[in-house]
């Protein structure tokens, strides 16, 4: 029910208008106009829905073992630890788009204190989970970019190339919010990794 409530909240417009290709289509309402465009975005709407649900399959079986600091997963020289991100605006429309975490799916924790009801502060395992969930998120992405040329056979032209352009970007865009926020999520465990290690004379007094 919460995950029903995010996306209709989310993507309401998109939904109804769904609802409304799939009346069209399956009545056979072919004389309604533009029915070209309701029948490709019913197949295209229908395509989503089942990659999205085999991408959570998916992105839950991965082993969330990923060597983050190598490639490809490390930020490349021209990303600028993710900087280059902030100059597209990621932090003013980041949050607009769906993130199945909030809607209650997935079974990593996104409390940053690991407990809910916490206060929010960050612990070491927890950013290990965040940043390993954000590689989980950066393949499954990418997987779907590479099967979506799918939508070409379900759609009719230009719908196809329309509603293709519009996955592919906003995979991409899903992409660059894993690639920003990971060398930050990367830089505060090292931080406080460095904080937790003991100084010299701390440990040279528990040595003795």
């Amino acid at each position: 029910m919460k995950t029903m409530k995010y996306l209709f909240r989310k993507l309401a417009p998109l939904i109804i208008l769904y609802i409304a290709s799939g009346i069209l289509v399956i009545g056979g309402f072919t004389g309604v106009p533009l029915f070209g465009f309701f029948r490709s975005y019913f197949g295209f709407a229908t395509f989503v829905i089942g990659a999205g649900i085999l991408a959570h399959f998916f992105g839950e079986a991965l082993p969330r073992k990923f060597c983050y600091e190598k490639f490809p997963f490390a930020p490349y020289r021209w990303e600028k630890n993710g900087r280059i991100y902030a100059k597209v605006g990621v932090d003013k429309w980041k949050d607009r788009t769906v993130d199945m975490g909030k809607a209650g799916v997935g079974t990593e924790s996104k409390d940053l204190s690991g407990k809910a009801g916490g206060s929010g502060r960050p612990t070491p395992e927890n950013l290990e989970k965040m940043i390993q969930e954000t590689c989980v998120a950066e393949v499954t992405h990418f997987v779907l970019i590479l099967i979506s040329p799918v939508i070409l056979f379900l759609c009719e032209l230009p719908w196809s190339v329309i509603l293709l352009t519009a996955y592919i970007i906003s995979n991409l865009s899903d992409i660059v919010i894993q690639r920003y926020n990971r060398p930050r999520l990367i830089k505060l465990l090292q931080l406080m990794q460095k904080k937790s290690r003991p100084k010299p004379a701390e440990q040279n007094a528990s040595e003795s």
